[in-house]
């Protein structure tokens, strides 16, 4: 009877330890299998992370003229699109080129994502100060750019009249005609002696739009100022800024206003 019950025990005990072992491996079991799911979720999430769309350079600083290639990491399948192209052009290689001063956003995307990458085209030529804001603005406003160094007279059609002679090295003069306090045109003698480097400085700000005569038309970002380019006499260049209304007929008003330049004889 004793050896029957101390099997008994025996029994009992190997069987609790085979059922303790058992959840031993049961639970094992389940970390491990938590441990798998959680290094998959991380692989993927690190994957996803190593995958998304890279640009270098992050920023470009152009010339007028000047060329930055871009490399995008992962490459295939990016599309490169600017969102102002009188500012700067992609092409499908990501090769930037600028073209007139100011700034603007090159676009990359794929599959992987998208990219803005801000370029910058600095101008290479600063002869005189921007002349666009003055136009259509106040004597404030003329003040405010160039300065109070004007001489003021009345023109025979009740204009008012301002000089600023001798401006700088490059500007001889720069005369502006008001009428009832708004600024009407303003204009800049350069001495012909600066030929190349003042028709660089309209070329790296605006697009040519045509020539009449002798004259060159150039237009400015949003195409409300035009700026008409010729000579004064032999020894100066004459550009005048003025409103552009998108008409003809404002080429034909433009080189009137050239020649009333040439009458009002400021030198």
């Amino acid at each position: 009877m004793l050896i029957l019950r101390h099997k008994l025990k025996l029994l009992c005990t190997s069987s609790a330890m085979s059922r303790s072992n058992d959840l031993i491996l049961h639970h094992m079991k389940t970390i491990r299998l938590a441990t798998i799911f959680l290094l998959a979720i991380v692989a993927i999430a690190c994957q996803k992370q190593s995958t998304a769309l890279t640009v270098e350079p992050s920023e470009v600083l152009l010339y007028s003229g000047g060329t930055k290639q871009l490399t995008a990491e992962p490459a295939e399948g990016v599309t490169y699109s600017s969102k102002d192209e009188f500012y700067a052009e992609v092409d499908a290689s990501g090769l930037v080129t600028g073209n007139k001063v100011g700034e603007t956003d090159i676009v990359a995307s794929s599959s992987n994502g998208a990219a803005t990458i801000p370029v910058t085209i600095m101008p290479q030529y600063s002869l005189y100060p921007e002349l666009d804001p003055i136009v259509n603005a106040s004597k404030s406003a003329m003040i405010e750019i160039l300065g109070s160094g004007y001489t003021e007279s009345t023109s025979d059609k009740g204009e008012t009249l301002y000089a600023y002679k001798n401006y700088n090295t490059y500007a001889e003069v720069i005369f502006a005609i008001f009428s009832n306090d708004v600024c009407k045109s303003i204009g800049v003698l350069v001495s012909t002696s600066y030929l190349t480097k003042f028709t660089s400085y309209l070329k790296e700000r605006y697009a040519v739009a045509g020539m009449q005569n002798d004259y060159y038309f150039l237009l400015n970002h949003d195409k409300d100022i035009v700026i008409s380019l010729g000579l004064y006499n032999v020894n100066y260049l004459l550009a005048v800024y003025i409103p552009y209304t998108g008409t003809k007929s404002a080429e034909n008003d433009t080189a009137g206003i050239l020649e009333r330049y040439r009458n009002l004889k400021f030198l």
